[in-house]
């Protein structure tokens, strides 16, 4: 169910007498962009923001930034890029295809793939990939110890960054699909080792990939039993619960699976979920993971390929039990192996919103916060038990959410948003003008309290 929350009113516009307001991230030198991926991380007392801007050349510039208090203002701290050079410079005008820029005359269809492939160094579905956001991941981690960690990854090239003052920043890891290395996202740490979630890019990349500390220069491939021959593309969230490692695969041709290690070798690896929950390529992807009051809470839906990837259409919540067993919380009704599921939220997939994409999933002061784009309008969601919702006014506190959500993070002060106004462009969008350079916009939300 979801309930309307009841709050004093803010009245404030985009500017300084909006308190909600934190201004907005511009990277003067990035226009004409395609795409931008990024994450939010609470360090030292203050807020960082990792972000891969990619143009409609098809090119890859990370840039990390810091919020400065004192000014109101976002600098940058570090600042990389990572270009397929393979690209003959004079053709980097964006073509309505790709094909274009290497068969301009005719194109034989059987050996098309093969040769984009090899001129562009990444595989023609990588390629697309970038277009959508689908195979570009960052991530933020503050680590014990005193340490900020930057994982940026996409199909040209992944990099692991450290910092200890947020201001100079080592690199650790640097790998690039291209030649063979497999890059990943999302390290965490399970049973005195540290995993991490590989792309899916190189050749028969592994689901998982281990090593002795986050900033190790070599990482393991780590194999999981039948993990392929299941239809499983790779693994997309992660959560340490119940002294085990779960893990949500992304698996277009029969559904996710939810997954649980045991050991970090992989192979006490047991399947919690099969089949999308039951309604098979309904739910083609876990987009997040969360642990509230002893029980693990998945969010899962449809993978369409224009969404990024920690986005999904249609998402549905479940709730898994220490013991194993499951509940649907948001959803469709359907059969299963244990009986008629039934969803305890009577909402419907997407919150009775069919075609709503998530946005975010995240635990904030207590509470689950979901995130969602329904139609043009952004909405949040809170709940302290998973059943009954409550949807969060942002209006009230003059919060103006425009465009597409980038990341979320939840700190002290509230939950922080960070928008692209501009949102995702089309990759055969017939306009050849040069677009603005992007400037994201970070909103403070004081609630749920």
């Amino acid at each position: 169910m979801i309930y309307s929350a009841q709050t004093s009113s803010h009245t404030g516009t985009r500017s300084g007498n909006n308190p909600y307001f934190l201004g907005r991230i511009v990277q003067e030198d990035l226009a004409d962009l395609q795409q931008v991926v990024g994450a939010l991380a609470f360090y030292q007392g203050t807020l960082y923001f990792a972000g891969i801007y990619i143009d409609r050349d098809i090119q890859d510039f990370r840039r990390i930034v810091r919020f400065e208090a004192a000014t109101g203002e976002w600098r940058t701290v570090h600042a990389s890029i990572a270009i397929n050079t393979t690209i003959n410079p004079s053709a980097r005008k964006r073509p309505k295809d790709m094909l274009d820029i290497f068969f301009p005359d005719s194109v034989a269809e059987e050996q098309s793939k093969d040769k984009l492939s090899d001129a562009l160094g990444v595989s023609l579905a990588s390629e697309q990939a970038i277009w959508s956001g689908r195979s570009v991941f960052c991530s933020l981690l503050a680590l014990p110890g005193g340490l900020l960690l930057a994982s940026l990854s996409s199909p040209f090239g992944g990099t692991v960054l450290t910092s200890e003052n947020g201001g100079t920043w080592q690199t650790h890891f640097e790998g690039n699909p291209a030649v063979g290395a497999f890059t990943f996202h999302q390290i965490l740490p399970f049973a005195e080792s540290w995993l991490a979630l590989s792309t899916g890019l190189g050749k028969d990349p592994p689901p998982l990939l281990k090593a002795p500390s986050p900033t190790a220069a070599h990482w393991e491939a780590l194999r999981l039993p039948n993990f392929k021959d299941q239809g499983n593309i790779l693994a997309s969230q992660a959560a340490s619960f119940e002294q085990g490692l779960y893990l949500g695969t992304r698996n277009l041709d029969r559904g996710f699976q939810l997954l649980r290690l045991g050991t970090p070798d992989g192979q006490d690896c047991r399947a919690v979920l099969t089949s999308g929950a039951y309604i098979f390529t309904e739910n083609q992807q876990v987009a997040a993971l969360a642990e509230l009051n002893g029980c693990l809470y998945v969010v899962a839906g449809s993978a369409d390929p224009a969404l990024r990837s920690h986005q999904v259409l249609a998402p549905e919540i479940f709730r898994i039990y220490p013991d194993q067993s499951w509940d649907l919380l948001v959803g469709k009704p359907r059969f299963s192996p244990t009986g008629l599921k039934v969803p305890l939220a009577a909402l419907g997939r997407g919150f009775d919103a069919p075609t709503a994409v998530l946005q975010c999933f995240l635990l904030h002061r207590g509470q689950l916060v979901a995130g969602l784009q329904i139609k043009d309008t952004f909405v949040l969601f809170a709940t302290g038990d998973g059943e009954e919702w409550t949807r969060l006014p942002l209006d009230q506190w003059g919060i103006q959410p425009a465009g597409e959500l980038v990341s979320a993070l939840s700190t002290p002060e509230g939950l922080v948003l960070v928008f692209n106004p501009q949102g995702q462009l089309s990759s055969d969008s017939a306009s050849d003008a040069p677009a603005p350079p992007v400037a994201l916009e970070v909103w403070l939300v004081p609630g749920p309290s």
